[in-house]
């Protein structure tokens, strides 16, 4: 019996011994190009057939290629790689797209690349070759792939391999469940606080509960459109929570804050000026009042995620954006709670706005980050300003209006 060859030399001298045409060469290359992340796959005609200057259609990177393959069998000379290479980019133009993804079972290299890539400068060109597509299939997301085309089981290190991640995995997602069902339980214990026993069912606590259930689910409907859509859109979609605002009570803002705190939690994946100032509008429009003592203990609560909201805000855009504009609006949230929770003397909340500062100034002390400096300074301006009841952005130095007028740009 004979031995497979070791250290990935198997999977190297069968695609360089290609035996098998064009058709499975082009499914094959499918199966590469899903591994990398390409999306929309579309062949063209794998059992024959004008193709267009093309063997499939994809996207990537929000920009579509076309892809094509050479898979002769042995080792053929440059010029005739090259040839291939050429006729095939020309679908480029041919087909309307802005990326080429050249697949080949041949040798090439790391200065051939660079000349196939330099016939088509004003495109994005990828060149899989026979050792980048080796190592690919060497991968153990690829081992059946491997099989199907290759006919090339797992060697028992392999499957140990897969073994060890398969567990991985496994343990992930057990985490991930784990986690999901202390959010559950935390939802639940959280529901419970905002519950009412209905003792009298009356027309009017009828048509709340029924005006309750439509506004949360309107608002599950902007949530999914939200969070498919770009920093853009989503500044015109979060405008929408607003028709609610004259229906608000404590269960609707508890809907409406936890949804914030999602948008929170996404600061430093881009947010906008403007959204800042839309969540900061929302937790003024939501937010309930301290005064009816049955209430309170719900307000608070809520008051607690508002604090949270402030925070992420504040600190994803000193650290992550850099923009000490949109932070103002997350400080100036923390300011509003701060203010709300000193009217009435609720000296417990005023402590967790003074904790949250603290955690604030300290992660704002990194020497490895010579850009924080104009962070710290506003941070300890508008911590200053807290006992001030106006929520008017406190006076700023000159150094910092200017930083200010340029973030604003961004």
């Amino acid at each position: 019996m004979n031995r497979r060859r070791t250290d990935g030399d198997e999977t190297w001298y069968r695609l360089l011994d290609w035996t098998k045409g064009q058709k499975p060469s082009e499914r094959l290359a499918l199966q590469i190009l899903k591994t990398e992340g390409f999306i929309s796959l579309d062949p063209s005609h794998p059992l024959g057939g004008r193709d267009g200057l093309k063997d499939m259609i994809a996207t990537k990177g929000g920009i579509k290629w076309i892809g094509a393959t050479f898979f002769p069998r042995g080792q053929q000379s440059f010029k005739d790689i090259k040839k291939k290479f050429l006729k095939d980019s020309v679908g480029i133009k041919k087909n309307n797209v802005e990326g080429f993804a050249f697949l080949t079972n041949q040798e090439l290299t790391l200065k051939e690349r660079d000349e196939l890539k330099t016939f088509e400068k004003s495109y994005n060109i990828e060149i899989y070759h026979l050792e980048r597509i080796a190592g690919i299939l060497d991968s153990p997301e690829n081992y059946g792939v491997r099989l199907d085309f290759l006919d090339i089981e797992m060697t028992k290190e392999e499957q140990i391999s897969v073994l060890a991640i398969t567990n991985k995995k496994l343990a992930g997602m057990e985490e991930k469940l784990n986690k999901l069902l202390e959010d559950r339980i935390e939802k639940q214990q959280e529901l419970k606080l905002f519950d009412h026993p209905v003792n009298e069912l009356t027309e009017e606590k009828l048509l709340t509960a029924n005006k309750n259930a439509l506004i949360i689910l309107e608002l599950e409907n902007i949530k999914e459109r939200y969070f498919s859509s770009n920093w853009d859109k989503q500044e015109e979609i979060i405008t929408e929570i607003y028709k609610f605002s004259n229906h608000s009570n404590h269960r609707i803002a508890l809907e409406i804050f936890e949804f914030l705190l999602a948008i929170s939690d996404e600061t430093r994946s881009g947010m906008t000026y403007k959204m800042g100032t839309s969540v900061f509008g929302s937790v003024l429009d939501f937010f309930p009042s301290f005064h009816d003592e049955e209430t309170r203990q719900q307000s608070i609560e809520l008051a607690r995620k508002c604090i949270l909201i402030g925070d992420n805000i504040a600190y994803d855009s000193f650290i992550h954006l850099r923009n000490i504009a949109i932070a103002m609006w997350g400080l100036t949230i923390i300011k509003f709670i701060y203010r709300s929770a000193k009217k009435i003397e609720l000296f417990e909340l005023m402590e967790e706005v003074n904790q949250k500062y603290n955690e604030l100034e300290s992660n704002l002390q990194r020497p490895e980050r010579t850009d924080l400096d104009d962070a710290q300074e506003m941070t300890k301006i508008f911590r200053a300003d807290l006992e001030e009841w106006s929520l008017s952005f406190p006076m700023l130095t000159p150094h910092l209006m200017q930083r200010l007028t340029i973030d604003n740009k961004k």
